[in-house]
């Protein structure tokens, strides 16, 4: 393309820089300030809405012809200026065309070059992942600079081997740690390719474990619990009834039998009640459930103090 051509403008400008379009500005504004001022604070009432109404259709004629004289001045100021500014755009239009077309055919080279050295990119990647395929995909370690012309490809490599280091070295970490989580560790890890945020997965997982054993363990103290005092209860009971037993065996063999051990022998042929405050945790049938068993067997039962 030759650049002998310039575009210049032949017309003296200096007239139209110097141009100056006068009126009685000054003199308008000092008899506006004046016979406007009583009409800023005017309160219109009831009364003088009528006269308020004339007011307002005058003061709005008198800007209406100060307005026109502003729209005569500035067409007669752009008179000379329109067209020329119409011819200047004709002339743009001609380089836009031209640019357009050079643009579409710019950006889609640039376009295939971007594709094919992402392309070759990839290639560099797919090379070297290997069995880290699974934890470090393309779609995680694709930089968008990669596409960029001054962005070279040895760099975009080095990036990459930096990455599937930092993959390699993440992995091996998290498998020494040897935790009984590791299937799930390593599946956080393909999600968020971030050892420490693996690391806190882990102490969470680990604490949750620890809370779920302390509540089974206490589960299973108050299991044993109620089955020794249970057991307790039963030893007892055996007891109670051995020794009636054995009292009404005595009875049996002795002619007389003061009051005191008639009294023994009946309390312990009475079964003797105990009272445990303990909380049950279930379903609502559950424990509707519960409740007719121990109305069913005479077994009390209320709300614990």
């Amino acid at each position: 393309m030759s650049s002998a051509m310039e575009f210049a403008i032949t017309t003296d400008l200096t007239p139209l820089k110097e141009f100056n379009i006068s009126a009685n500005f000054e003199e308008c504004q000092a008899w506006l300030e004046e016979n406007l001022a009583p009409y800023r604070g005017m309160v219109v009432t009831e009364e003088a809405i009528g006269a308020a109404k004339k007011y307002r259709a005058n003061i709005r004629s008198l800007a209406g012809r100060i307005d026109e004289y502003r729209k005569m001045a500035k067409a007669a100021a752009l008179a000379s200026y329109t067209p020329f500014e119409e011819k200047c755009k004709a002339l743009t239009a001609l380089c836009d065309e031209s640019a357009a077309n050079l643009d579409g055919q710019i950006k889609a080279f640039d376009e295939r070059r971007r594709t094919e050295k992402l392309d070759a990119i990839r290639a560099f990647f797919d090379e070297r992942i290997g069995e880290l395929a699974e934890f470090l995909p393309w779609e995680a370690v694709l930089d968008k600079r990669w596409g960029n012309a001054t962005y070279s490809e040895e760099q975009a490599h080095k990036d990459i081997l930096v990455a599937i280091s930092k993959c390699d070295s993440s992995i091996a970490a998290i498998r020494g740690l040897n935790s009984e989580f590791e299937t799930t560790l390593l599946e956080e890890y393909k999600q968020c390719h971030d050892l420490p945020t693996v690391l806190k997965k882990d102490q969470a997982l680990k604490r949750v474990k620890e809370i779920e054993e302390q509540r089974k363990a206490e589960q299973e103290q108050r299991r044993q619990q109620a089955e020794a005092a249970r057991a307790a209860e039963e030893a007892a009971r055996a007891e109670r009834v051995q020794a009636a037993v054995e009292a009404a065996r005595a009875i049996q063999t002795s002619p007389v039998v003061s009051e005191p051990v008639k009294a023994a022998v009946k309390a312990a042929m009475e079964p003797q009640t105990v009272t445990l405050s303990f909380r049950v945790t279930g379903t609502v049938e559950q424990l509707n459930g519960l409740r007719d068993y121990m109305l069913a067997n005479g077994i009390a039962f209320g709300r614990a103090e």
